[in-house]
């Protein structure tokens, strides 16, 4: 008798734990359903170990030191500049000016001080 009271008692957790399990399913569906969704629009190659790799220009422009290029994108558009590099060894730092009028792109070079 004390064996068959045990599997009751351990039969009706389980139920309540799986009746409990569906409502949190449930209750997840239904949060899911109402919540606002969000969409992948692009993806910038964005170097986030680099300090100060990402600058705002203007309200509108956004300045990315991206692999051998500097990338200028214009937010609402998503209009992309690309500038390239004339090394080769890629961006090691972009920098823009307090008045926010001209910017800096620093390159890496083996073979000689770099360009900027």
């Amino acid at each position: 008798a004390p064996q068959h009271t045990q599997d009751a008692q351990l039969q009706l957790a389980t139920s309540k734990a799986s009746i409990t399990a569906v409502a949190a399913a449930e209750a997840a569906d239904a949060v899911a359903a109402t919540a606002p969704t969000a969409s992948l629009l692009q993806v910038i190659s964005f170097d986030s170990a680099k300090r100060n790799n990402l600058h705002l220009l203007d309200d509108d422009t956004l300045l990315v030191g991206v692999g051998c290029m500097a990338l200028l994108l214009h937010l609402p558009t998503m209009k992309q500049r690309w500038l390239p590099g004339r090394d080769g060894g890629g961006v090691a730092a972009v920098a823009v000016h307090p008045s926010r009028q001209h910017f800096l792109v620093a390159e890496r070079c083996k073979s000689r001080p770099p360009n900027m």
